[in-house]
């Protein structure tokens, strides 16, 4: 929630940086540094185990689970291991959708509203940087 007004500040303080150093095109050079790193992250990034047992890609999510394993306490889990964990059953191949009506059932409006007004304020904010930015160099 709080990503785009943070990179709002986060490019505006840059750009008062960047801009009287090197040019307006400088800052276009960095602003296109993350998208970069998206590269990197999709191809690094392993899918998530809940993601995969959701779509019923078990064998994928058994090998993402033990290479995380590998990385976290250096071998894989034995399966008597797993089985003091508990029980756990995954739902697999489940498809979960929640509607607006279910959005708004009594246990969830107060929430659903909360965050619909956050979200609300959170525009609201992101569009009066913008609008003060854009003020602010035209007035240069």
């Amino acid at each position: 929630m709080a990503a785009f007004p943070v990179g709002l500040v986060i490019a505006a303080a840059l750009s008062l940086f960047i801009i009287p150093r090197w040019g307006w095109r400088a800052l276009f050079v960095v602003g296109v540094l993350p998208a970069v790193l998206l590269f990197f992250v999709r191809r690094y990034m392993p899918e998530s185990v809940r993601y995969l047992l959701s779509k019923g890609r078990v064998d994928e999510a058994e090998k993402t689970v033990e290479q995380i394993e590998r990385q976290a306490i250096g071998r894989s889990l034995s399966p008597d291991e797993i089985k003091t964990l508990g029980n756990i059953r995954p739902e697999v191949g489940t498809e979960v959708k929640v509607t607006v009506a279910e959005l708004l059932a009594p246990g969830r409006i107060k929430n659903t509203l909360l965050l619909w007004v956050v979200s609300f304020g959170f525009l609201w904010a992101s569009n009066g940087i913008l609008f003060m930015l854009r003020s602010s160099a035209a007035s240069r």
